[in-house]
């Protein structure tokens, strides 16, 4: 592939696997990251999500950094958060803003 795109990761454990992975077994290739966020402070795990930007910073074969899976409202603040630790692209593609009503088995 020309880049992977790893999505929707909802822990620091997973930035650490993934960083060490391309690292240390696919030194070649190249990749972006963006997190799940159920608001605009924390990763879905409650984690730092600045603190899983900056792992995601200091890998150079990662190209790009952001957030995807939430709600639009949330974008603006935590790229902001991630501005603070990197100074890589950052790449945000939020929900529709809908909420699945599950009664009707629709957005």
């Amino acid at each position: 592939p020309d880049i992977l795109a790893f999505e929707t990761l909802p822990s620091y454990n997973d930035v650490l696997a993934i960083t060490s992975l391309l690292s240390e077994h696919f030194p070649t290739i190249e990749a972006w990251i963006s997190f799940s966020c159920p608001d605009g402070i924390c990763l879905a795990s409650g984690e730092s999500f600045e603190e899983s930007v900056a792992v995601a910073d200091k890998c150079p074969q990662i190209l790009a950094i952001g957030v995807n899976c939430l709600y639009p409202v949330y974008v603006e603040s935590l790229l902001k958060k991630a501005r603070r630790v990197t100074g890589k692209p950052l790449i945000a593609y939020p929900n529709s803003g809908e909420t699945w009503d599950a009664a009707k088995g629709s957005w």
